[in-house]
């Protein structure tokens, strides 16, 4: 009992990690060519929470993202580009 429950949550903290490297990985490598505008690669590992695991899943992993993000590399203006959370979310959504 106790086990499925520590291997989800470690499994969740392998997909968050991935996702932050996947968001660090974007941000450095891959230039903007318009202001706000991205490729989405750390939604690849929200998606696969949803498929593989739950919802909720998907939605921790997206929202612990989103947070630890803004901690570590983002300023003032970074809450003005929030809209990560919608877009994560929707991604979710596409998923059913």
């Amino acid at each position: 009992m106790w086990r499925d429950k520590l291997r989800l949550l470690t499994h969740g903290a392998v997909l968050l990690g991935a996702a932050l490297l996947l968001s660090y990985l974007e941000a450095t490598l891959l230039p903007s060519l318009l202001p706000g505008v991205k490729l989405g690669l750390a939604n690849i590992a929200v998606v696969y929470a949803a498929y593989r695991y739950s919802m909720g899943m998907a939605a921790s992993v997206s929202l612990s993202r989103i947070l630890v993000t803004f901690f570590l590399f983002g300023g003032g203006a970074s809450v003005l580009f929030s809209t990560h959370i919608t877009s994560d979310l929707d991604a979710c959504a596409d998923t059913i």
